[in-house]
């Protein structure tokens, strides 16, 4: 019931902005997109958490939270909808929403993003003004305040989204993610799920559960026990669950 009235809330805000078909459009695709994630972290936790604290038991509970920070993050008089971001969005959480020990990031998170804001595009053009990057169109980012075309190989940046797609950006220039093997950048590696070998100056593939580590970087669950092995590859636990105990 809560959910029926909070969307409903929802298109009486759109109503003036949009087309109700356009608005009903939108709306049941973000639903669909909350209520997919909210079935799958509470199948995976005793009990969901989510940002600032809250937690949940119940797909309800949880669907009422997301929806509003959704719509917090993509508020329906300045956003539009597009069916083709929609479709491809579908798509990519299909391939992503495989089981409890594969992270499909909350709203906030990088890749995660970059497909929604196609599919609930911002229509800030380049050059005006912003204060988060998802407030430009989706192929813009937003620097010193203002919508700008994100950078190249070797471009200026702040964060990896102000780079085009796949490249990372490492210490203010945009660059391509590294790979296993490549030479460390001040000790640190920019690749997914690698880490710096201290010893050979080189980047290597993070170790999975029970594997002998030293230290957390070196896992894939960024836990090393005390007893010198990798705690379970669990990041979605790490940013969904919550321990009661």
């Amino acid at each position: 019931m809560k959910v029926t009235l909070f969307i409903a809330a929802i298109l009486s805000l759109s109503a003036c902005h949009k087309s109700a078909s356009e608005a009903e459009k939108r709306n049941d695709f973000l639903m669909e997109v909350v209520t997919r994630k909210c079935e799958r972290i509470l199948s995976c936790c005793d009990q969901g958490y989510a940002l600032m604290g809250t937690t949940y038991d119940t797909v309800a509970e949880c669907q009422m939270y997301e929806a509003m920070m959704m719509d917090v993050q993509f508020p329906p008089d300045k956003t539009g909808f597009d069916q083709a971001g929609a479709d491809a969005y579908s798509e990519w959480l299909d391939a992503n929403l495989a089981d409890c020990g594969e992270d499909v990031s909350g709203y906030f998170y990088t890749n995660d993003l970059r497909m929604l804001r196609y599919a609930v595009p911002y229509h800030g053009v380049a050059g005006s003004t912003c204060q988060y990057y998802w407030e430009c169109d989706p192929d813009l980012t937003c620097y010193d305040n203002r919508c700008a075309y994100q950078s190249g190989l070797g471009g200026v940046c702040d964060i990896s989204i102000d780079c085009e797609l796949g490249l990372e950006c490492v210490w203010s220039t945009c660059g391509l993610l590294q790979t296993a093997g490549d030479d460390c950048i001040n000790d640190r590696c920019y690749g997914d799920f690698l880490y710096c070998d201290t010893v050979s100056s080189l980047c290597v593939e993070q170790k999975h559960h029970g594997e002998a580590c030293s230290e957390d970087a070196e896992c894939q669950s960024r836990e090393c026990t005390p007893e010198g092995t990798c705690n379970e590859d669990s990041t979605f636990e790490y940013h969904y669950c919550y321990d009661p105990q």
